[in-house]
């Protein structure tokens, strides 16, 4: 974890100016000897001395102490575990108190940011005084990082999340704005990579890369299928929905990553709420309180007999193979999906409905 660097500016800035270490000490009043040891990191300037030589040297003070804190992959992984779970056990202004003072120290610790940002429009739903304010900041936290990270992976995710921010704060215009060209065609990175690892006769690396660009693609997939039922008149509902429950069955999806299925079972009773199918609704509802409550906590993606080799590409991930949110609180939202939802006030004295609510309490 890199903190101060002051040693390293002096010598950097002093070169930029041209000057020697003797004229360098005869400006502040000390001697050359002084400025050596600076330079070597054998001691440092007397905080006197700083704001006279940010001033001679043009920069502020936090640039010439080289001021910019890092943090490793791993230590960001496990803050950002640590903060998840501090949700669920301390007061919400403490933590989010905790996470201002970590951004404002680590404020040139783009990764960082990144997953503060995450973090952020993650949990800003548990007060909802807040949630407002606290997506705006995680908006700017994403721009920062898209701005000015030096890693283009990063910085174009960072773009896409600012444009889910925007989503979040009812700004669809500016959305579209960050996302144009984000539908052009791509040629996907691991088929040629694939076909690379083929021609070196690395066969395992090849099935792995094209493993993982069927995954990457399948997961592009199902994202859309709640928007796409929620657009369609009943005819394409019911088809939609049969689409969906073969493509979840043939990929075994709520094995792969049973975290993209649960919203969609969702999605799909409330179709039928709205379609007066309350029977369908509810075997929806049912198979999703039995997915909610299925032994896959704590809950992580994982490999399936078709998709055997991207387990250690998860772990990957700047923060592993971990959902974004505690278990306590995944939890507690999947409950709160049933009995918040207006639409479904209407099942709400229905015994199957109470069941598969109790279920979800257990």
């Amino acid at each position: 974890m890199k903190e101060i660097n002051i040693a390293k500016m002096i010598t950097t800035k002093r070169k930029e100016k041209k000057i020697t270490q003797d004229e360098l000490a005869k400006y502040l009043g000390v001697s050359k000897a002084a400025i050596s040891k600076w330079e070597t990191g054998q001691s440092y300037p007397d905080i006197t001395f700083l704001p006279i030589l940010a001033s001679y040297f043009n920069v502020s003070i936090d640039e010439l102490i080289g001021y910019d804190p890092q943090m490793m992959k791993e230590e960001i992984k496990s803050l950002y575990q640590r903060l998840c779970h501090d949700f669920t056990t301390r007061p919400f202004n403490d933590v989010i108190e905790e996470c201002q003072d970590i951004i404002r120290k680590y404020y040139s610790c783009f990764p960082l940011l990144f997953q503060m940002g995450v973090l952020i429009i993650n949990h800003s739903m548990l007060d909802a005084n807040q949630t407002q304010k606290l997506n705006e900041q995680a908006k700017s936290l994403f721009e920062r990082v898209k701005l000015n990270s030096e890693d283009v992976d990063l910085a174009k995710q960072a773009q896409m999340v600012e444009a889910y921010c925007c989503l979040l704060l009812n700004e669809p215009q500016e959305a579209l704005v960050l996302l144009e060209g984000s539908q052009k065609p791509q040629l996907s990175g691991e088929v040629l990579q694939a076909t690379a690892y083929q021609m070196l006769g690395q066969l395992d690396e090849a099935k792995a890369a094209l493993q993982i660009s069927l995954f990457k693609s399948l997961i592009s997939i199902v994202e859309a299928f709640p928007m796409l039922l929620s657009l369609g008149g009943a005819d394409q509902f019911e088809e939609t929905v049969s689409r969906f429950m073969k493509l979840e069955e043939t990929f075994e999806l709520r094995k792969l990553n049973p975290y993209v299925v649960i919203p969609i079972l969702l999605v799909v009773a409330q179709g039928y709420v709205q379609l007066g199918k309350v029977e369908k609704a509810l075997d929806y509802l049912d198979d999703y309180s039995k997915l909610c409550t299925y032994d896959f906590y704590p809950l992580k993606f994982r490999g399936t007999p078709f998709f055997d080799m991207i387990e250690d590409w998860y772990e990957t991930f700047d923060l592993g193979n971990i959902v974004p949110r505690d278990e306590v609180l995944l939890k507690k939202s999947m409950k709160d999906a049933l009995l918040q939802n207006p639409v479904f006030t209407v099942l709400h004295e229905n015994e199957r409905f109470i069941h598969l609510v109790n279920r979800l309490g257990e």
